[in-house]
């Protein structure tokens, strides 16, 4: 059960950071396969849609707090 946890977690750590689902599975140690099943699994996509979105939302505040001094500057 811990391996499975573990790969479950370099997978979803692997999603996160990477352009496809191929390239995930490489990154992970996993056949291709394996990633598609894992995002079957009802627990597993929800928790990787949470982080996509938690990923979004950070950056989207990173840009706004980077753009108030961009527009600052074309102001001037």
């Amino acid at each position: 059960m811990a391996k499975t946890v573990d790969s479950k977690e370099k997978v979803l750590a692997a999603l996160l950071t990477s352009a496809t689902r191929r390239e995930a599975a490489k990154k992970a140690g996993v056949s291709e396969r394996t990633v598609y099943e894992y995002l079957r699994d009802e627990g597993f996509a929800r928790r990787y849609d949470e982080a996509r979105r938690e990923l979004v939302k950070n950056a989207t505040a990173q840009l706004q707090t980077g753009l108030s001094p961009a527009i600052g500057t074309l102001h001037d």
